[in-house]
């Protein structure tokens, strides 16, 4: 047989939770749990309570790109070729009779190939194999034995797609055994197999490989590795699944879209009906200049280089639901976005960049708060491409959109991400603080883009 490896290097003492996903994690008791948040060292430490550090190996990349939503905590990047890896050895409390392995993790491309180990306690060559968590091709899977020797492979038939974070949870016991794969979408696969009590083993515990060394490597970016002596009810599975890597906005609604071609300067466009004293947001882009003619809006940031986007906030009155722009020529169409925040909410800061890439935002107050990052760019020639982009990470696309040149009036190019619970005092949406970790693509790209970067605090 042949499988791929996960490892880690490093160490920063956490020594505890402190987001949404961790707490959850140690209300069900993990026997064992490596945020892989550290940042220096070699020991991966443990924050279960139960002191079972892991040792990290052959130097991976410590302080890496975050990975779990609403959390800024970094993650280790495990390099396919350098057989980096994070062990534990052998002890008699890993014996369980039953499991749940869950693994937070960006799969590179380079580990598309061959069969790859995200978390394991194997052994080859006298087949000591409890169970491994594992990558085949690019699909994810779990194998383990039964106290019987009865061998079981369970395949979630999700193939996983470069770019994309994955909190995938397994388990096995007498009681039933199964995979299930989480991305930003919620639950995308799950697979169940024949239930067996689970082998005892003597190999060590691995992230990023197994116990023999220079076997079954992989490259991927790891975060929050946690390892029950139960196998965990399903709705407990789904809430640690759906709460690390699904999207979960705190706006309270979103209205998108584009104001066309209408052979005048004037654009009435409506959105959801908002709530008296909830928060809403305006971002709006044209080729032209853009002025708001609706009453009761602040202004709060413009950025203007071939295609302006301008940025709006208002304590909603009960029932609005409408606003009104004047382009500064007629028969050019306006992109929009209106979010509505809960009551409470509030502008927070932001900064422009009108020729370049996007800016960083500095300042924040290292509480949560959800940042938004804007590109746009002018279509201008009607035999430019179709423009689209790839946000990566942390980040999330809210907003997509090609308007092309129609032959007399220029279009544009729009896109918005966001990041929500950022709890670090900047963002940078170029590289989000990782040089190697560019958090968005542009295909097709076309022309300078004009761009800008905003918090909004949430209550």
């Amino acid at each position: 047989m042949s499988f791929g490896i996960i490892a880690s290097s490093g160490n920063s003492g956490a020594g505890g939770g402190g987001s949404l996903y961790s707490n959850l994690v140690l209300a069900s008791s993990p026997l064992l749990y490596w945020r892989l948040d550290d940042t220096s060292g070699t020991t991966a430490v443990d924050i279960s309570g139960n002191g079972y550090d892991g040792t990290y190996a052959n130097a991976p990349l410590l302080d890496y790109t975050p990975l779990v939503m609403h959390d800024d905590s970094p993650s280790v990047f495990f390099d396919l070729g350098s057989l980096q890896e994070t062990s534990l050895a052998s002890a008699g409390w890993m014996n369980v009779t039953e499991m749940t392995i869950s693994v937070v993790c960006l799969p590179d491309p380079g580990a598309s190939g061959g069969l790859h180990m995200l978390a394991s306690r194997y052994w080859d060559d006298d087949m000591d194999r409890s169970w491994f968590l594992f990558l085949q091709g690019k699909v994810f899977k779990l194998y383990y034995q039964g106290s019987g020797g009865q061998e079981v492979t369970i395949d979630s038939g999700v193939t996983y797609v470069d770019g994309v974070t994955y909190c995938v949870t397994a388990y096995c016991g007498a009681s039933g055994a199964g995979i299930r794969v989480y991305d930003s979408n919620g639950l995308v696969g799950s697979a169940t197999g024949a239930a067996y009590p689970l082998k005892s083993s003597a190999r060590a515990f691995v992230v990023a490989g197994c116990d023999m060394p220079s076997l079954y490597n992989t490259s991927a970016a790891i975060q929050d590795v946690a390892f029950f002596g139960t196998i965990l009810p399903t709705g407990t599975i789904d809430t640690l699944g759906t709460t690390a890597v699904a999207a979960q906005e705190r706006w309270l609604n979103r209205s998108a879209g584009v104001s066309a071609r209408n052979g005048t300067t004037t654009h009435n466009i409506s959105f959801t009906a908002a709530s008296a004293g909830s928060f809403l947001v305006a971002i709006a882009v044209s080729e032209e200049p853009l002025t708001l003619n609706t009453a009761g809006w602040t202004q709060r940031l413009s950025s203007l280089f071939d295609a302006e986007i301008a940025v709006y906030t208002r304590n909603a009155n009960a029932g609005d639901s409408s606003m009104q722009f004047t382009t500064g020529a007629a028969n050019y169409p306006l992109q929009y976005a209106v979010y509505e925040f809960p009551s409470g909410s509030s502008w927070q800061s932001g900064v422009t960049q009108p020729n370049g890439a996007t800016p960083q935002l500095t300042g924040l107050p290292g509480t949560p708060v959800t940042t938004f990052a804007v590109t746009a760019m002018e279509s201008a020639n009607p035999l430019d491409p179709n423009v689209t982009s790839v946000w990566a990470y942390s980040w999330l696309k809210t907003y997509d959109q090609m308007v092309v040149h129609d032959g007399v009036t220029a279009g544009n190019y729009v896109t918005i991400g966001y990041r929500d619970y950022v709890t670090a005092t900047s963002v940078d949406p170029g590289h989000d603080g990782y040089a190697n970790s560019p958090v968005y693509t542009l295909s097709n790209y076309i022309n300078t883009q004009t761009s800008l970067t905003f918090a909004i605090n949430v209550p």
